[in-house]
């Protein structure tokens, strides 16, 4: 399946998959998150030696996928979920080095 594929949308919740099996280090794409309050990130596995950063801006238009922002998270092999609050935004995750699969998924919450 395609990164950055929306897997739910409703009223109060987004989910979208960053990473499916992201093999190699590269980036997603930004979603556009200014009208969530809060994104749950969670991956199915993060081999030894690597890292997801969730990367997050502010720029008006669409930042291109090259383009790093501040690291809201970190996700690790011990530290599998994070959550930001921040308030960014765009939002992308980061693959830091790796061989192995990785898929990661943010949920995404808005108040009703």
């Amino acid at each position: 399946m395609p990164n950055n594929e929306i897997l739910l949308l409703d009223r109060v919740i987004m989910r979208i998959r960053f990473f499916d099996a992201q093999v190699a280090a590269g980036s997603s794409e930004y979603f556009e998150a200014s009208q969530y309050e809060r994104v749950n990130f969670h991956a199915d596995a993060i081999e030894a030696g690597a890292s997801v950063d969730i990367h997050g801006r502010n720029d008006v238009t669409k930042p291109l996928s090259a383009t790093d922002g501040v690291v809201l998270i970190t996700l690790t092999p011990t530290g599998l979920m994070g959550v930001t609050t921040e308030g960014s935004r765009w939002i992308k995750c980061k693959k830091l080095a790796g061989t192995a699969p990785s898929t990661v998924i943010g949920e995404a919450f808005r108040a009703v």
